[in-house]
């Protein structure tokens, strides 16, 4: 719930004095493992990469009940520093481990690194299953803890793939993109207009930006506005990397302003 409220520095903080308590029951192999990976997640989240490297391999060297969860947030750094193969390793080994209801983090991950490497077949299936996965939990779509994150990976993967066939110049693959799209703008537009309190948890806030960022650059026409509110959300909560995505995104995006691109149709 810290993390939620955007206050991911206190929930560090809570979750190292957990496993701690954890070690000194003796439990750190057991029910601590969770809690240990909730240390890792936040060293991620607030950039802190070296440290959170160093705990995953450490708690990996031996077995733990939350080995998957741990392999997850190691696929995940590891894909975010460009090393690919090694990500890619950590995250299957994450999904031989996990069952059913604790693989939404594992497919987002796969998705996120399949996107760096241009793989859309792959994207498109771990999306396809993070989003069932939120329509079972959610089958109302008005709990955006669960599909939030999802939403903005669903636009982020239709946008690559119109800016992609705008490249090639094929025009059916970019109305295609946008079709696929559909349903998920449509969800987004339920969620943020439902009367639930969570949309303003600023972490949730965040990604709800981002996923408004990304329909945008999935319309043919980036918006720098709602690049620079979702950087400056990320920024707020002291993630990092989530920021440096939506300013990278928004210089694009001032950069097409400032040439006067018309749209997907006049990109080379």
């Amino acid at each position: 719930m810290l993390s939620f409220a955007g206050r991911e520095r206190d929930a560090l903080k809570d979750a190292q004095q957990g496993y701690q308590r954890a070690h000194e029951f003796g439990l750190e192999r057991a029910g601590g493992s969770f809690v240990a990976a909730n240390v890792a997640w936040s060293l991620l989240n607030l950039g802190r990469w070296q440290e959170c490297e160093r705990l995953t391999s450490d708690l990996l060297a031996t077995d733990r009940w939350g080995a998957f969860t741990l392999h997850t947030v190691q696929g995940v750094l590891l894909s975010r520093r460009g090393d690919f193969r090694e990500g890619r390793e950590q995250l299957e080994q994450a999904f031989r481990l996990s069952s059913w209801s604790y693989r939404d983090l594992v497919w987002l991950g796969a998705a996120e690194l399949a996107l760096y490497q241009g793989r859309h077949d792959e994207a498109s299936t771990a999306v396809a299953e993070g989003l069932r996965w939120c329509a079972e939990r959610d089958p109302d779509g008005i709990l955006p803890q669960y599909s939030c994150s999802w939403y903005a990976m669903a636009l982020r993967l239709h946008a690559d793939q119109a800016e992609q066939a705008a490249a090639r110049r094929t025009a059916d693959a970019i109305t295609k993109a946008r079709e696929q799209a559909v349903p998920i703008v449509a969800k987004l537009d339920r969620l943020t207009a439902a009367p639930t309190p969570q949309v303003r948890y600023p972490i949730i806030a965040g990604n709800l930006l981002l996923a408004r960022a990304e329909q945008s650059r999935l319309e043919g026409k980036s918006d720098p506005e709602r690049w620079q509110a979702a950087a400056a959300a990320w920024n707020q909560l002291e993630y990092p990397f989530h920021a440096a995505y939506a300013r990278f995104r928004e210089a694009e995006a001032l950069l097409l302003k400032s040439t006067e691109v018309g749209g997907y149709s006049n990109r080379a």
